[in-house]
């Protein structure tokens, strides 16, 4: 302690030095910690693709073991914060990321339905007016194949090709006794600016109930033009030999 007293014999100010048991003690921080943080910053990746959901689970991981390793460790460690703020982010988007995927997934399965059922409902009235859902009536095809190598004497349209092709023309032929049962869709990733949807169908006769069902497959296409509105077409009309449900 230092006194003295000045001119007008006023105390003056009293200078203590810092106790040392007061002093901060040094506290490294968690390398774990800043791990968890660093992987929940990164978890926001796993709305791009699914093999990226692994991001959120490895920081759910560190962030746990970080926030143990705080609160348990011999020597005071910083870090509790970015390990909690890495965990909550990881959580979040761990979380969020699948439920976004299930839920687009969701609406463009049923998009892809209401397509290859307004197909059927057209193939059963109008199927000039089913031909105009297709691909091929807005891209112009190749020309018709040759039977047993030799050219068709009057070169067929395509819509004339389209409706004599199988399974097309037994769907028309069923008419309005026709009846389908959906039984699965696949939905592929979004790439290139495009995005194919499979939708397949049991189609049965409803005059003939008992009779094995005729397996129907729709490739579908979704893409965007130019000014960024989306379109929809039916690639193809394939036959099963078994339905997708099947073993």
């Amino acid at each position: 302690m230092i006194n003295s007293d000045g001119p007008t014999g006023d105390a003056a100010p009293t200078l203590r030095e810092h106790p040392e048991s007061e002093l901060t003690q040094y506290r490294p921080i968690s390398i774990l910690a800043m791990g968890a943080l660093t992987c929940g910053v990164l978890s926001i990746t796993a709305f791009a693709y699914p093999l990226l959901w692994i991001v959120p689970l490895v920081g759910v991981t560190i962030g746990a073991i970080s926030l143990w390793r705080v609160d348990h460790a011999e020597q005071p460690l910083l870090g509790r914060s970015m390990a909690l703020a890495g965990l909550i982010l990881s959580v979040t988007f761990g979380v969020a990321a699948p439920a976004q995927r299930v839920t687009h997934d969701y609406w463009i399965g049923a998009r892809a339905r209401r397509l290859a059922e307004q197909f059927f409902g057209l193939v059963q009235t109008d199927p000039t007016h089913a031909y105009r859902l297709m691909f091929r009536s807005q891209h112009k095809g190749p020309p018709e194949r040759p039977v047993n190598g030799q050219a068709p004497e009057k070169p067929r349209s395509d819509l004339e090709v389209f409706l004599s092709e199988n399974p097309i023309a037994d769907l028309i032929k069923l008419g309005r006794n026709l009846r389908y049962e959906h039984v699965a869709t696949e939905v592929t990733p979004f790439e290139g600016g495009r995005q194919a949807v499979i939708v397949a169908y049991d189609v049965t006769d409803a005059e003939h109930s008992t009779a094995r069902p005729l397996k129907v497959a729709f490739y579908q296409q979704r893409n965007f033009d130019s000014q960024g509105i989306e379109h929809w077409f039916v690639l193809t009309v394939s036959r099963l030999q078994t339905s997708p449900l099947e073993p």
